[in-house]
């Protein structure tokens, strides 16, 4: 796969391609929507688009695409497989390139893991298990909002919806509920 294939305007302009033909628009038609939300586009322009000899997009072109094509920003970011890699960051030298799977790309883009360099391989990086401290915050004072709700005669069931969703955050907020329960020590 050559850079262009992999860098993210590379990647938009295949998701923009895939999208454009999956809703049976022209080049043409797709660049007249974008135009007509705010952000001259036209036909050759998308055509460079699509086929990566295009070098940069903007935010706004990110959005009006988005919004052109019916579908969320994130959609455009990130390849179509999980699996496809990603030059999230050229870097200098090979070395201090950033590289990432689409899924983890995506992970990232939402907030939900952090990128860190992925020891003993150059150039490549994995994800981190952990969550951004503010979103464990913000997420465990919402659900303290909602335990204080229940009120205790529904405490089985707020334990049971917190166990049996399996995504990180849920775990990493009931470790904290569990911690916050444990008798301190003097």
């Amino acid at each position: 796969m050559s850079t262009e294939d992999t860098s993210p305007v590379g990647i938009m302009g295949k998701r923009v391609r895939t999208m454009r033909k999956e809703r049976g628009f022209t080049a043409e038609q797709l660049a007249a929507e974008v135009t007509r939300l705010g952000v001259k586009w036209d036909r050759s322009a998308v055509a460079k688009l699509e086929s990566g000899r295009r070098a940069t997009v903007t935010i706004a072109d990110v959005y009006v695409f988005a919004l052109a094509l019916n579908c969320a920003p994130l959609t455009l970011l990130v390849p179509e497989s999980d699996g496809d890699e990603v030059l999230v960051a050229p870097g200098n030298t090979a070395e201090d390139a950033v590289i990432a799977t689409g899924k983890d790309l995506g992970m990232w883009i939402a907030g939900d893991k952090q990128l860190a360099p992925a020891r003993g391989v150059p150039g490549w990086f994995k994800f981190v298990g952990a969550l951004p401290e503010w979103k464990v915050t913000d997420a465990a004072n919402s659900l303290a909002r909602v335990r204080n709700a229940l009120g205790a005669a529904d405490e089985r069931l707020f334990r049971e919806m917190v166990e049996n969703q399996p995504n990180e955050v849920q775990r990493q907020l009931l470790s904290l509920i569990r911690a916050a329960e444990e008798p301190k020590e003097s």
